[in-house]
């Protein structure tokens, strides 16, 4: 019977937590359909190239959208078209 053996330099992996936070990117989506982000308007015509931009970044940043009461889902929704995931949406308490 013959035995054969390889040597392998394993790879080593530490038991320590790699912790990594996420910028959070906040938009703002009025009844217009007016994006703001970080407080300031997006011009009007390229909302979706701005959301595109912040969906190809590595590590994708974490939206948070607060839509106005009176907006079309749809506005709201162009960012998850527009590529992003794990939407959050910001809420006023009910009073």
């Amino acid at each position: 019977m013959m035995k054969h053996a390889v040597n392998t330099d394993l790879l080593r992996a530490s038991n320590i937590a790699q912790i990594t936070t996420r910028e959070t990117v906040r938009f703002t989506v009025d009844a217009r359909g007016v994006y703001c982000r970080k407080e300031q308007r997006v011009d009007h015509a390229a909302p979706s190239d701005v959301l595109k931009a912040s969906a190809t970044r590595i590590p994708q940043p974490a939206p948070h959208i607060r839509g106005d009461r009176a907006v079309r889902w749809e506005r709201v929704a162009a960012a998850q078209e527009a590529g992003l995931k794990n939407i959050g949406s910001i809420t006023e308490p009910k009073r």
